[in-house]
């Protein structure tokens, strides 16, 4: 799935939205990390804005399981850190430890998805 597709499922997903429960919606948002994060591209900071929002206006609980979801979904999609670090400040499961370090490795305001390959390759 190329970065076109992945952003007109996206869209499609928040279109959606407005006529179902939150929890598939996320769920569905969750689903798309996967094929986001291999297309390599951040997505449009359009799509960028509209799930940040969407997620901001649709939060609907401080659960773990919850926290964990937007954490997921704000890394794979290269959201603004401020929101990565509200979510983050919320959250105490198993992964903080995890989600803190893509924090510090991400550089500028967004989450880089792929700091880690950046370091492989600086390797090599």
């Amino acid at each position: 799935m190329d970065i076109s597709d992945v952003e007109k499922y996206c869209y499609l997903i928040l279109e959606e939205s407005n006529r179902e429960d939150r929890k598939f919606t996320i769920s569905k948002l969750r689903e798309m990390c996967d094929r986001q994060w291999h297309t390599y591209t951040l997505p449009s900071s359009d799509l960028q804005l509209a799930l940040k929002e969407w997620l901001i206006n649709n939060w609907g609980t401080n659960s773990k399981e919850y926290l964990e979801t937007i954490l997921v979904i704000s890394f794979n999609f290269g959201l603004d850190k401020a929101f990565f670090i509200k979510a983050l400040s919320l959250y105490d499961g198993r992964h903080v430890t995890e989600f803190q370090r893509d924090l510090d490795k991400s550089t500028g305001d967004n989450i880089n998805p792929w700091w880690s390959m950046e370091e492989l390759n600086n390797k090599q």
